[in-house]
């Protein structure tokens, strides 16, 4: 078994329904929390591009926190395409001045 700890990108951002990232996180995470990952198929851009949702936030749908970076994806991808095992948890975040997301991911 694999693991990565790796910084989330975009989580200062909003979702494109308008939904701030950053109160989603300051309301539902918390160092130890499963985050769901999901490879986002995508005709343009970058191919590898993981998805870092929140489960059950205030809807109870998966809400997007963020996104792994390229690099991670580029390992990753193939794992998720193929449902291999890859679990995801918050190793730890900031949601003042600078926010930072950093998740422990197992595969």
């Amino acid at each position: 078994m694999h693991h990565i700890v790796t910084r989330v990108v975009g989580v200062g951002n909003r979702n494109p329904d308008g939904t701030s990232r950053q109160s989603l996180l300051k309301k539902f995470a918390q160092p130890g929390t499963a985050v769901i990952l999901n490879h986002v198929a995508s005709k343009e851009g970058d191919p590898d591009t993981i998805e870092v949702l929140l489960p059950y936030a205030e809807d109870k749908k998966p809400r997007c926190i963020g996104f792994l970076p390229g690099r991670v994806g580029e390992k990753l991808a193939r794992h998720l395409d193929a449902n291999h095992t890859v679990t995801a948890v918050i190793q730890d975040l900031i949601t003042e001045d600078d926010p930072a997301l950093r998740v422990k991911i197992s595969f």
